[in-house]
């Protein structure tokens, strides 16, 4: 983001302030809330399960926010644009017993192409255990089941938070050198 007065310490504090967590419901409940989060952040996270329904729900969610874009750039004072400094593609709910998910992943993988990230979110009982719960397999104080099923959904809750950690410290750090 760049301010008028150039002052490096502005940008980094309006970086880091608006760089937040949004969880957005898919299209056909998007909602002005879900709209005005969308255009406050710096980074989306697009998580979608492989299934041919929630792939054809994220490239309407898509069309929503190239739109949306379009739209709210034209608005704009000054003819400033809406720039994401990151847009990530997390493939989430990957169940490999399900025949038809490695279709669905080609798919994904070839609409998304480099916004699909190298991970992907095993589904797994644990997690959707604390999900019923509004909880995180991060919440876990005992779990009853498998060490070997908790270790996969943390080790690929892990590399995701990892990833978004390094797109968030790369903008930090491309806003903090193009300051002057």
């Amino acid at each position: 983001m760049e301010r008028s007065d150039g002052r490096r310490s502005i940008r980094l504090l309006d970086t880091a302030t608006t760089s937040v967590n949004v969880s957005a419901p898919s299209p056909p409940s998007v909602l002005y809330v879900t709209i005005n989060a969308l255009w406050a952040v710096n980074g989306i996270v697009v998580v979608v399960p492989p299934s041919g329904l929630d792939f054809a729900s994220s490239a309407q969610f898509g069309a929503l926010l190239a739109d949306l874009g379009a739209n709210l750039d034209g608005q704009t004072k000054h003819g400033a644009c809406k720039n994401f400094d990151f847009l990530h593609v997390l493939l989430r709910r990957v169940d490999a017993a399900d025949p038809a998910m490695p279709a669905v992943r080609q798919w994904i993988q070839a609409t998304y192409c480099e916004y699909t990230l190298p991970v992907e979110i095993p589904k797994t009982s644990v997690a959707s255990n604390k999900a019923a719960e509004s909880a995180t397999i991060y919440d876990v104080q005992k779990y009853e089941g498998s060490a070997k099923t908790y270790k996969r959904a943390a080790d690929a809750y892990d590399a995701f938070v990892d990833l978004v950690e390094q797109s968030v410290v790369g903008a930090w750090t491309e806003s903090a050198g193009n300051a002057p």
